[in-house]
């Protein structure tokens, strides 16, 4: 960047005249990583938005909240990094305005998940049954199996706590 600094300073980069200059974005929630595209936008005038806040609109989450008793949610592999945004803690935090207990179904988990719990998360199964390898767990015969069977465990779960 000095470089660049020091060779406009000597007239060795020369900006087109009427050029716009755009200042820094770092530092910017989602504006960078893997944001680079939020980044531009933004440059530009958009509005940045959180994904999981923008896709539980457009589903009309807070209205089917009236109608249901358990959250169920998912997640490749809860850690804490899923406690700094990711959709389930999002699905969480929305749920929990309406009161409502939320279970996370995944395929891993850290061995410590107070991070998560603290953002909304109430129960963290794992989706295998049994010891498995990932080509078997991927299955489609056996991940069917494995979604129903946490499911029931969710519901059984969740059945517990009324008692």
């Amino acid at each position: 960047m000095r470089r660049l600094l020091g060779a406009r300073a000597q007239g060795l980069l020369r900006v087109p005249e009427g050029a716009r200059t755009f200042g820094s974005v770092l530092g910017v929630p989602g504006a960078g990583a893997a944001g680079g595209l939020g980044a531009a936008l933004l440059a530009l005038g958009a509005e940045l938005r959180s994904g999981v806040e923008t896709v539980l609109d457009l589903i009309r989450f807070d209205e089917r909240m009236r109608d249901v008793d358990l959250v169920i949610t998912g997640e490749g592999n809860m850690d804490e990094q899923s406690a700094a945004g990711k959709a389930p803690v999002g699905v969480a935090r929305r749920a929990k305005r309406y009161g409502k207990p939320v279970v996370a179904i995944v395929g891993g988990r850290a061995v410590n998940l107070d991070a998560v719990c603290e953002q909304g998360i109430d129960l963290v199964l794992p989706i295998c049954r049994k010891p498995m390898d990932l080509e078997q767990a991927l299955d489609s015969q056996e991940a069917t199996t494995n979604l129903i069977c946490a499911g029931e465990a969710a519901a059984q779960a969740y059945d517990l706590g009324r008692l």
